[in-house]
């Protein structure tokens, strides 16, 4: 299953590279060093796109990213799988940005450990607003996703660093087949990505999303859930790769 995984994985990326020659892509070739400084994400696995036939969501979350329904979910269903996996998601999310960087787009990457550990990055506050969701920052990070430009250029003088990528990531489980009594599920990443240069100005402020090639039986609207939360690193790659080869000569 891993040899199929990444096969398909190889031909999406030389598909995607040269279906990307025709668009506006930027290239990180002269921006290296790269320093990934903030990896967030959505605590729970609302449903994608679940309407009932009043129009309401089929989900208790219509709001992934609300303080409310985080607090609510978390009291309903706190040994719930789904919930209980937001760290290994986001922390898995950070790893893979930061290895893809390298190993699909040979870019060079800052450490995380060096990012994490300076000064100005260790001092610097997250912005007020940010408490306002419920988002989990990836082991070490803060969430400077709002980072503006004198602080970005403060932040790579200390690290030596020539762009930041700030990434956002909104985890849900998407039907895929059938319906919600008998069908299939699969795990679904969306990526906001932020990509600052050396100046600080904004290179880069786009979305991309992907759905995990594998899937889950939905029997009598049940489905497995521990299975279904290990199919977020296959989405969560594919996603990452979709943004660095959008960044590839």
């Amino acid at each position: 299953m891993k040899k199929n995984l990444f096969i398909l994985l190889l031909s999406f990326v030389v598909i995607h590279f040269f279906m990307s020659c025709t668009s506006t892509n930027i290239t990180l070739s002269d921006k290296v060093p790269v320093a990934v400084v903030t990896v967030t994400a959505n605590h729970t696995l609302p449903w994608l796109n679940e309407e009932t036939s009043d129009g309401k969501s089929d989900d208790a979350a219509d709001d992934p990213d609300g303080l409310l329904t985080y607090a609510v979910n978390k009291l309903i269903s706190g040994n719930n799988v789904e919930m209980t996996s937001d760290r290994a998601r986001v922390d898995y999310a950070a790893e893979s940005l930061n290895h893809l960087l390298e190993e699909t787009g040979g870019f060079t990457v800052v450490p995380k450990k060096e990012v994490i550990s300076a000064s100005f990055y260790r001092k610097s506050r997250e912005n007020i607003l940010n408490y306002m969701v419920a988002l989990v920052s990836a082991d070490g990070y803060k969430n400077f996703m709002t980072m503006g430009s004198k602080n970005a250029r403060i932040l790579m003088d200390q690290i030596g660093a020539k762009s930041l990528v700030m990434a956002n990531f909104t985890f849900q489980k998407a039907r895929v087949s059938g319906n919600k009594w008998n069908g299939e599920a699969a795990a679904y990443a969306k990526m906001e990505i932020r990509l600052l240069d050396s100046r600080g100005k904004e290179l880069m402020d786009r979305e991309y999303s992907a759905i995990s090639i594998n899937t889950v039986p939905i029997r009598d609207r049940g489905y497995n859930k521990e299975e279904l939360v290990e199919l977020f690193p296959e989405a969560i790659d594919i996603v990452i790769n979709k943004f660095v080869v959008d960044c590839m000569q």
